[in-house]
């Protein structure tokens, strides 16, 4: 069945690795580097080793100063809702000196994005309303057909 949906603008959305997925399934909920034991002295992300970097889909936000646009639109995601976020402040300038500051304070977080979020720690799978499929084609296995995705409506 197919029906339409109205996106919810208060949703969000976390870029997921279809090789992670298993691991995020297992423990039930999405983490941290820290949480995952996988932290690094000086992280390369924004979101440092403490928190998880999640974006909004504000169409209105160009896509240079835009994660969802850059980061999550090509990419598999879980969307989300009804979770505690630490909204980013957004800096232009001087990138490598407010990613450091974002890396080692809490509750204050800076992002070269205009639509990144951050939630601490954890996030659980309770807060899943669905996975966000990049552009790939779809499979009706029971009538054995791919469908383009121009095609769908038809179907």
């Amino acid at each position: 069945m197919i029906k339409k949906i109205e996106i919810n603008p208060d949703w969000f959305y976390h870029r997921i690795w279809l090789d992670n997925l298993p691991s995020i399934l297992d423990k039930k909920e999405i983490l941290s580097k820290r949480k995952q034991n996988r932290q690094v002295p000086f992280p390369e992300q924004w979101n440092g080793n403490d928190y998880i970097s999640l974006a909004k889909r504000d169409l209105n936000i160009i896509i240079y100063n835009s994660s969802y646009k850059k980061i999550i639109a090509r990419s598999y995601a879980l969307i989300l809702e009804d979770i505690e976020v630490v909204p980013t402040i957004y800096k232009k300038d001087n990138y490598e000196y407010w990613r450091f500051l974002s890396t080692i304070l809490k509750n204050k977080r800076y992002s070269a994005y205009l639509d990144e979020y951050q939630a601490k720690d954890t996030i659980g799978l309770d807060k899943v309303v669905g996975i966000k499929v990049p552009e790939v084609p779809f499979i009706d296995i029971e009538r054995k057909l791919q469908i383009d995705k121009k095609e769908i409506k038809k179907i």
